[in-house]
């Protein structure tokens, strides 16, 4: 929105245009139903405010700025009168960028963050997801509906080799990941908690995986056989651990976003009761064991979705390693690719007073600048009075005691030539457990004033489904690029697999004419004789001629 010489002009956030001189660029939240806001400062974001000795709640100058104006509105944008009535409307502007939430109450940092992320929903979700989903559930409606196996596949265009190679690529690495994480549901509506060194077993036995399913040479037993399942069980611990970190699949809810799992911490509440262990810390001393709890829950959680565990798995040797030892034993998508030999998935949390160096780039800080010293010294963490604001070395102090309590049970030091410079998560301290249901609620950690939202998160029926009850469809699930870019030897195996339907989904590129070929001959829409010999223009494109693919 553009406000310019009392008048509010429309104007796309998401995808710029033209601004006017002298304009204010902002945002016109509507209200509509009961009031969004009353004009007190405490249901604002505190970081906003100094609190002075009386109490008086004073704006900083950096946020006052973005303190939200009422103003009402005309249907033509000009601001009018609050008595004016003849269609006005009254509402809140905010100028840019989107500091505050009116509605949910959601707080974003004034200098970080995209305005697209902040206000775009889930309905801009991209092709190739939308693509994934489309084809699965076709793929899957056949197969529930009890058509043959070799009918139950879907051939897609598109009009570039590299949209073909990226879409059966997301649809692989969807499949897999919605495979394993219906398999962790099943092995914990099995057993009630999962350690780490039983998650792998446990999807394993949970999935009924046959050797065809995962074996570049299937057999039947021996020492192959036993071979390839140790190593694909080595694929689901690592799956499984790596899924804990924070969700970069933005469209692709996790299983704690749909509320299916929840991650304990072994010896959690015991620390937590202990008044022993606490006696002499400030805030964490004089709180309630369940407060103790919520909040070094947040702390640890904090850590683990950083992937700052301690984990063989997690290694870089490791992860190479084992990445190939599957190249050969393992078929698509159980082997791990070169995408999954990046060397930055475990790091860890760097103590106060301890500073990075540049091949620790992924390291947390426990400084007390950081998210967690802010958490721990914020009074709502503890349910004081406001007024009650720790000081920064308070704040250090008390993770330096959380830290110090927690090493050995729950936490490990990180030693580099003698000397400690931070800490991670002791794998064997995990518990996977089932959830009930409800959606795991933002990080407190990351996310400022969650206490003024005035919604929870909903939970995706959609993956909520398809993790619970329809994962199994997802076994049979593979696809491949039918290209210019794959040889002809491996096009003509691909047509061969997809004419007996072992490869249920192929996305192709086609030239010229060869759409249509490639549909009467893939579909059977139509009966047509031999293809053509490709054409000059581009023969790399055009379907290998010698294989018939009805």
């Amino acid at each position: 929105m553009q406000r310019i010489d009392g008048r509010l002009k429309p104007r796309s956030p998401l995808h710029g245009g033209e601004i006017e001189d002298y304009a204010q660029i902002g945002y016109f939240t509507l209200d509509c139903e009961a009031a969004l806001w009353d004009g007190d400062n405490e249901s604002l974001p505190e970081t906003w405010f100094n609190i002075g000795k009386t109490g008086r709640w004073n704006a900083k100058p950096d946020f006052k700025p973005h303190i939200p104006q009422r103003l009402t509105v005309n249907p033509t944008g000009s601001e009018a009168p609050k008595s004016t009535n003849g269609g006005a409307v009254g509402g809140w502007f905010q100028p840019s960028p989107l500091t505050f939430c009116m509605r949910c109450k959601a707080a974003y940092n004034r200098r970080r963050g995209q305005e697209f992320r902040k206000l775009a929903s889930l309905g801009q979700i991209g092709r190739s997801t939308a693509a994934t989903i489309a084809v699965n559930a076709g793929v899957s409606g056949m197969l529930a509906q009890g058509a043959p196996s070799d009918e139950c596949k879907a051939l897609s265009f598109t009009d570039n080799r590299q949209d073909a190679s990226l879409q059966a690529g997301h649809l692989n690495d969807f499949a897999q990941t919605a495979q394993i994480r219906a398999g962790l549901v099943a092995a914990l509506r099995k057993r009630p908690e999962l350690r780490y060194d039983d998650v792998g077993d446990a999807i394993f036995e949970a999935l009924e995986l046959r050797p065809q399913d995962f074996m570049a040479q299937p057999v039947d037993r021996g020492p192959g056989l036993e071979d390839a399942k140790e190593a694909v069980i080595r694929v689901l611990q690592y799956r499984a651990l790596e899924d804990l970190g924070r969700g970069w699949r933005i469209v692709q809810s996790n299983l704690e976003q749909t509320g299916l799992l929840k991650i304990r911490y072994a010896g959690l509440d015991e620390l937590a009761a202990d008044e022993a262990l606490w006696a002499g810390t400030p805030r964490i001393a004089a709180a309630a064991p369940d407060v103790r709890i919520r909040a070094l829950s947040a702390f640890l959680d904090h850590l683990r979705t950083q992937l700052a565990i301690e984990a063989k798995d997690l290694r870089r040797n490791e992860i190479r390693r084992l990445s190939q030892r599957t190249d050969n034993i393992l078929k698509d998508p159980w082997a791990m690719e070169e995408a999954d030999r990046r060397d930055d998935r475990m790091t860890m949390a760097l103590l106060p007073g301890v500073s990075k160096t540049p091949y620790e780039r992924r390291a947390l800080s426990l400084s007390e600048r950081s998210a967690v010293a802010r958490y721990m010294r914020n009074p709502r963490t503890w349910g004081v009075d406001e007024s009650q604001q720790d000081s920064a070395q308070r704040g250090e102090a008390l993770i330096r005691k959380i830290v110090q309590n927690l090493k050995g049970h729950i936490l490990i030091p990180v030693v580099e030539n003698g000397d400690e410079r931070g800490v991670r998560l002791l794998s064997n301290a995990l518990r996977w457990t089932l959830g009930d249901g409800s959606p795991a609620a933002p990080d407190p950690v990351r996310t400022p004033n969650l206490h003024l939202r005035q919604s929870q998160p909903e939970r995706n029926r959609y993956f909520y489904n398809l993790y619970g009850k329809l994962g199994g469809d997802l076994k049979r699930m593979l696809s491949r690029e039918h290209t210019g870019q794959v040889n002809i030897a491996d096009r003509q195996e691909r047509e061969r697999q997809f004419r007996r339907g072992e490869l249920p989904a192929l996305f192709a590129r086609p030239q010229w004419n060869w759409a249509w070929t490639y549909a009467s001959c893939s579909l059977s829409i139509c009966e047509t004789s031999s293809p053509r010999p490709p054409t000059t223009r581009n023969a790399a494109d055009a379907p290998a001629a010698a294989v018939d693919p009805r």
